[in-house]
């Protein structure tokens, strides 16, 4: 599905006339603020929406061309899947200058500001609440100045989801009249062609004719014309490698893209300049126009902040599981990871409800649910081995030795490893008459077809293992790489 088919437009807030606090009014809602922020280029408008608290970041949110905040974002924040995230986590909506509701009409001749300089306004938007650090979540144009915002002050940014990210050098006009070759060059129709695949455009008239009546009728459309002609873009990033010191992020990220969107390859191709061990591809699979729904985005989401040690804020449950020498097999252990805390993770047992600590030399990261950081060929096998995968569970695991060296390794009739190599321009193969751009194009091929493996990749290791908690999927296993016994640790 498309950056606009994740979230669909909605009805106003009406504004009380009370003022709260500097260039701020309330909403209804007690917890609702609205700010105009000063800048060096020009006004911001913001909306915060719940209190900060000091210990966590905010989430911050940037919409794309032809949108705002509230048809951008507020389907999916007031999806119930959402609430217990808004719970713990206060969020701060940026509008682009004028693009908010009601916005006056900028004068001729002023000069709107670049994408680089909308991302420059961001610190101030942050010193403006008193904010140490944000979460960043962005679509199309609102991705690519979060980006920029994260790699020009990289300690204000914790993490990013980042959907439909372009980050080519490719201006907006030309990308448009290249993109809707045939069809009037209407700033409507440049933008619908922006937001929706070809799919959608030809197929699903009602939907596309309520973005267009919105387009025209609810943003001003002298404002929207300068946003539209500021869309200049070139992150210039690259992917890490070792002894290298390449401009690329260095805080986690989400990239999201729907399979119909017009913006598939970029995403893809962004991922592979971003280091596989901090960065997520999620493709969104379509299967009816507003399919799916925002709680496919919220889960994700979920899973996000809790790899990014926020655990203790959600009710996701963490395994442990450890294999001792000469494969005999410890219980597996089921709990929530609370906290943590220098070389100790503090945890509490879901069966007894105790609290206790783990020491985290004992833990092995693992992302994406299939990628094992910290996991020898030895110890790999005796994963496999574990009751609960079958044939064709699968394993990339990267090397301890050289970091950006994987290889993959297969359940069969025995354990198969495959050295997953590396091509200059950062591409991946196994035989070299197949290569991918990124470890996850990689895994879904050979999930489909064998292709001169064993056999085809079934499902992740230790995936069969993982229970239902409160009706909602865990996140991936934390796999114990030493023995461990729960009773033996005392503190």
């Amino acid at each position: 599905r498309t950056t606009a088919a994740l979230f669909s437009l909605v009805s106003s807030v009406e504004l009380l006339s009370c003022k709260h606090g500097s260039g701020g009014f309330r909403c209804g809602n007690d917890c609702c603020r609205e700010h105009d922020v000063e800048t060096p280029h020009g006004r911001i408008h913001c909306t915060m929406k719940g209190v900060p608290k000091g210990d966590r970041p905010v989430i911050l949110t940037f919409h794309d061309i032809g949108l705002n905040h509230k048809t951008c974002w507020d389907t999916l924040f007031n999806h119930e899947d959402m609430s217990e995230i808004m719970q713990h986590f206060a969020v701060c909506h940026v509008d682009a200058p004028g693009q908010h509701e009601g916005a006056n009409t900028f004068s001729t001749g002023y000069e709107y500001p670049s994408m680089d300089q909308l991302s420059e306004t961001l610190p101030l938007v942050l010193k403006h609440f008193g904010l140490k650090s944000v979460i960043g979540m962005g679509i199309g144009a609102g991705a690519y100045i979060l980006t920029r915002f994260a790699l020009d002050y990289p300690n204000m940014v914790e993490g990013l989801v980042l959907i439909n990210i372009n980050p080519c050098a490719e201006g907006w006009m030309d990308w448009a009249a290249h993109k809707i070759s045939g069809w009037t060059h209407a700033m409507p129709d440049m933008i619908i062609s922006h937001l929706f695949g070809k799919e959608e455009i030809h197929h699903n008239h009602d939907l596309i004719g309520t973005y267009r009546h919105h387009i025209l009728n609810d943003m001003n459309q002298f404002n929207l014309h300068l946003f539209v002609k500021s869309y200049e873009r070139d992150l210039e990033i690259e992917r890490p490698v070792p002894g290298s010191n390449v401009r690329t992020l260095k805080c986690p990220s989400l990239l999201v893209v729907g399979d119909s969107s017009p913006a598939v390859e970029a995403v893809v191709e962004c991922n592979t300049k971003l280091d596989p061990t901090k960065a997520t591809l999620l493709k969104v699979k379509r299967t009816v126009p507003l399919c799916p729904p925002p709680g496919k985005l919220t889960e994700a989401f979920k899973y996000f902040i809790q790899g990014m040690g926020y655990s203790k804020y959600l009710k996701y449950a963490v395994f442990l599981r450890s294999a001792q020498t000469k494969g005999q097999l410890l219980i597996p252990l089921c709990l929530f990871i609370m906290v943590r805390e220098a070389y100790w993770w503090r945890v509490r047992s879901v069966q007894t409800g105790k609290e206790n600590y783990i020491p985290n030399s004992h833990v092995a990261k693992v992302y994406h649910g299939w990628l094992f950081e910290g996991v020898e060929r030895q110890k790999a096998e005796e994963l496999l081995l574990l009751p609960g995968n079958r044939v064709g569970s699968f394993l990339v695991r990267e090397s301890s030795r050289e970091r950006g060296l994987y290889s993959l390794s297969v359940k069969h009739r025995i354990i198969k490893h495959y050295r997953i190599f590396r091509l200059d321009n950062s591409w991946y193969y196994i035989s070299p008459r197949l290569t991918f751009q990124c470890l996850e194009d990689m895994i879904n091929h050979y999930s489909d077809s064998a292709d001169g493996l064993c056999c085809v990749l079934t499902s992740p290791c230790l995936s069969g293992m993982m229970p239902q908690i409160d009706e909602s999927p865990g996140p991936p296993p934390v796999v114990m790489r030493h023995n461990f016994d729960w009773k033996q640790i005392d503190r």
